[in-house]
């Protein structure tokens, strides 16, 4: 009996240790079908995945290359765009500003593969205006990176031991040197008046050479002939004659007055100091001059010169403004004039033919007048800078109370109707004015004549709510600051004191 049991127990074991393999066998199969499922599963969502992505890549390329399309057809156009719906994508682009010659265009698309895996892709490319930049004789090295929240002195350099102060600077680079360019009156008019500054070592600028070219020189521009090969400075010449100075400055150790020219018809009763030069500005072979306001009708205060041959300028047409013309911009057939009009601190003239420059205004394709609209409309404060940059202009004035803006952000794309986009009160402090202002991507520089203020940078990413880049991004320092323009991503501002020459950088320290 007992045998037979144990002989039933031996078998029940074997039994149940086949039952328990083919249990075993069974989860295996079970788990290698899961798994052969999932394989197969994953591999469709990571073909399908592959195909939306190659897809959206075709998508925002596409997107990419219709802008880069558009910059070539008419760099001022090409804009960002809103979000739009193309079948399972969001796509969108965004356009950055960076120079008068550079745009950055970054491509945005995304969608969703299933409800919990969003996926996205960002392109971007940076788009480049040759013709404007030889329009602009080269003038475009003004890309500034950084976020400037805490500005500071990388050097400075006196001109001379008294008595110089700087009225305007241009900057540039000539291959692997740097050289700042200063327009400066003296309290003799027998000492120099323009200065070449090599600021290879920016912490420590050295004079390069001078001219005296006359009593004193307001304002300048720099700009690459082509042509010939050289690079001349233009100045306007604060005297009764010879408003119009040419440099040739491709030596930089011997810079050479080449040209002068007296602005025809100026002479004549007004007040200050007029007739003399007060700004200027080259574009596409041209030079534009401006002066004080001068009395009588044929006393014009704008006038264009050819300068397709620095060596003899031809002088094309003029303007009767009859305002002091304190600055000049110029794009494709359109001068940007700020003035001393109360009614027109921007006035937009159609200079497309200099022999017959119409009213502003007086008719279509004649151009316009920004008003700033001050209350009382008899008094306002003057436009002192200019800034243009895609499709917006950027306008300085003097310094206003804090009922009223001083600075402001102004619709260009179409010049006959110029909106405010925004605007901002400085708080600058009285009898102060900006002197020049420079624009890149989201970040506006501005030059001012306050001594505690003198280099500031705002955020204007929103024009209709500008703000301080940070509590540190005034920059105190006792000089006041006359003009502006960087290269290198460095800050170049003339002053009307001591230090007529100040290198500003990105000081990387925390803003306290």
């Amino acid at each position: 009996m007992r045998a037979e049991l144990i002989t039933d127990f031996k078998k029940c074991r074997i039994r149940g240790g086949s039952l328990l393999e083919i249990l075993i066998a069974l989860a295996l199969l079970s788990l290698s079908l899961s798994a052969s499922a999932l394989l197969v599963f994953a591999n469709q969502s990571l073909k399908a995945d592959s195909i939306t992505q190659n897809e959206a890549l075709n998508k925002i390329g596409k997107v990419l290359e219709e802008a880069r399309a558009i910059s070539r057809f008419d760099f001022t156009q090409l804009l960002t765009l809103g979000t739009s719906t193309d079948d399972i994508y969001q796509k969108s682009l965004f356009v950055r500003d960076k120079t008068p010659c550079l745009k950055e265009a970054t491509g945005y698309i995304s969608w969703s593969t299933e409800a919990l895996r969003p996926q996205k892709i960002k392109l971007r490319t940076a788009l480049g205006n040759m013709p404007e930049a030889f329009a602009l004789g080269g003038d475009c090295d003004s890309e500034i990176s950084g976020d400037w929240d805490n500005p500071s002195t990388y050097g400075a350099i006196d001109l001379a031991p008294s008595g110089i102060q700087g009225n305007d600077v241009k900057a540039s680079r000539r291959g692997t040197d740097r050289f700042a360019f200063i327009a400066s009156s003296a309290s003799s008019p027998a000492k120099p008046d323009f200065w070449i500054i090599n600021a290879t070592d920016a912490q420590n600028p050295s004079i390069s050479s001078s001219v005296e070219t006359g009593p004193g020189l307001n304002a300048i521009d720099v700009a690459y002939d082509n042509a010939s090969g050289k690079y001349f400075a233009y100045a306007a010449n604060d005297d009764l004659i010879d408003q119009l100075q040419i440099i040739d400055t491709t030596d930089t150790a011997n810079p050479v007055l080449v040209a002068a020219m007296t602005l025809p018809g100026v002479t004549g009763s007004c007040p200050s100091t007029c007739p003399g030069g007060r700004s200027i500005y080259y574009y596409d072979k041209k030079v534009y001059v401006g002066t004080h306001r001068l009395v009588g009708g044929a006393k014009h205060e704008l006038h264009i010169y050819d300068v397709s041959n620095p060596l003899s300028p031809n002088w094309l047409g003029s303007k009767k403004i009859d305002h002091n013309v304190n600055a000049i911009i110029v794009r494709d057939n359109w001068a940007y004039l700020a003035t001393s009009d109360n009614d027109g601190e921007v006035i937009i003239l159609n200079v497309s033919d200099p022999t017959n420059i119409p009213d502003p205004t007086s008719g279509p394709g004649d151009g316009t007048k920004f008003d700033a609209a001050d209350t009382p409309s008899n008094i306002g404060e003057d436009g002192t800078a200019l800034y243009l940059l895609g499709g917006k202009l950027y306008l300085g004035r003097e310094r206003a109370p804090s009922s009223r803006p001083d600075f402001y952000v102004l619709d260009i794309a179409d010049p006959e109707s110029v909106p405010a986009l925004g605007s901002k009160n400085l708080g600058i402090n009285p009898n102060t004015e900006i002197t020049g202002i420079v624009v890149s991507a989201e970040r506006a520089f501005i030059a001012t004549t306050d001594s505690t203020g003198g280099f500031q940078v705002w955020n204007i990413a929103d024009p209709s709510n500008i703000i301080l880049q940070s509590s540190c991004s005034i920059y105190n320092y006792s000089e006041k600051a006359t003009g502006i323009d960087f290269v290198d991503n460095l800050g170049f501002i003339s002053n009307e004191s001591n230090k007529a020459l100040r290198i500003i950088y990105d000081q990387p320290s925390i803003c306290i």
